[in-house]
């Protein structure tokens, strides 16, 4: 494995060394990376992160755009803040998969895919979701697991499928090397196999550097013929839905909501309700939780 800086490489023995001293198994499990623009400790949901590595399901990782250097925080919530130099990630390509809307050569997205690809590849399946993805509980998060033989899980929510680059979109800002289908989709919440990891990580070699998410994660399983599923669990990601209620949450409690941009202030506001409706709710160290 190589690396631009020997922080890169120590980053990952540092994460090794914490992942230790909390479990001695690694390999073969599930990581989450949370992203966001800034780290903002209250935009965390840890109404169900903090669970993730307490359970065992998984270890819960938060990586932003920020960060000139490499570094592995624990939060007071158990989860992993996770800072990567830009550099490291766009000298070895990883750069491009949000530029077509934010106008940046390197975001949080295209940190995470490099972590997860090149610094931490250990993970048998990996999530990137970003900030506003509203997980009601971890038993909504552990329900996808009933999906992971596959190699991409991604939402189909208004996915438009075409032989050609239809206008109207924002085609002309980006750079695809996959030929048709060409694919336009919501892609704010994705799962990658192993596999999937290595097709990204051949393409950012071939190409030098990604491309936008929201094409780019199914022209890749599609093109490298691995598996895209796309679970009811994530119909409610959708791009400019009414605002979500409550109600909505507790009468589809294991599906994932996009956008819910203040979550912890949209769960405590539930709380109340969802104790009305008959969920079991608590509040442990002023964290709420409740199980649907």
């Amino acid at each position: 494995m190589y690396f631009e800086s020997l922080s890169a490489k120590r980053l990952w023995e540092y994460h090794l060394l914490a992942m230790h001293r909390n479990s001695p198994l690694l390999r073969g499990r599930v990581a989450v990376g949370l992203i966001m623009a800034v780290f903002e400790e209250r935009l965390v949901p840890s109404h169900w992160m903090r669970k993730l590595l307490e359970s065992n399901k998984g270890v819960p990782f938060v990586i932003t755009d920020e960060g000139d250097s490499n570094s592995i925080q624990i939060t007071r919530d158990g989860v992993y803040l996770v800072a990567i130099n830009s550099t490291d990630t766009s000298r070895r390509n990883y750069t491009h998969s949000s530029y077509a809307t934010r106008f940046r050569t390197v975001t949080a997205l295209d940190k995470a895919i490099f972590f997860f690809c090149e610094v931490a590849p250990a993970y048998s399946f990996v999530w990137v979701i970003e900030h506003d993805v509203f997980i009601p509980s971890l038993e909504a998060f552990v329900a996808m697991n009933a999906y992971d033989d596959t190699d991409l899980l991604i939402s189909s929510t208004g996915l438009i499928v075409s032989n050609e680059r239809r206008p109207g979109w924002i085609w002309d800002r980006i750079e695809l090397n996959f030929g048709p289908p060409f694919f336009q989709g919501m892609a704010q919440a994705a799962g990658f196999s192993q596999n999937m990891l290595s097709a990204m990580r051949n393409y950012a070699r071939l190409n030098g550097k990604l491309s936008f998410l929201e094409t780019f994660f199914r022209a890749t399983a599609v093109h490298n013929n691995l598996s895209v599923s796309s679970p009811s669990n994530l119909d409610t990601i959708t791009l400019k839905p009414p605002p979500f209620t409550c109600e909505d949450i507790s009468k589809n409690s294991l599906n994932w909501f996009h956008p819910i941009k203040e979550q912890r202030i949209f769960y405590e506001e539930c709380f109340d309700s969802w104790l009305k409706m008959g969920h079991e709710c608590k509040e442990e160290e002023e964290i709420k939780t409740c199980n649907f």
